[in-house]
């Protein structure tokens, strides 16, 4: 499980009596419902000449999925 202070929040102002009121929301589902990869594209060496050493960069790509959309949700927490 997984746990955020980060979660955004509802406007519940119009389905309360108050007209003032939020409520947390948070996704939840099995982990075999998502995938995510990443993978070094691009790769070079470059001579650095300020030192004797070699500067590395590169080309990181990464991307996520949903594969089984049926199985993940959010949830409106309402006390």
């Amino acid at each position: 499980m997984y746990k955020s202070n980060n979660l955004p929040t509802n406007d519940l102002s119009g389905a309360t009596p108050a007209g003032s009121a939020t409520a947390p929301e948070a996704l939840f589902g099995h982990i075999s419902a998502t995938s995510a990869a990443s993978a070094m594209n691009k790769v070079e060496t470059i001579r650095d000449t300020g030192t004797f050493s070699d500067i590395v960069r590169g080309l990181m790509v990464w991307g996520r999925k949903v594969l089984r959309p049926e199985i993940v949700g959010k949830i409106i927490y309402v006390a």
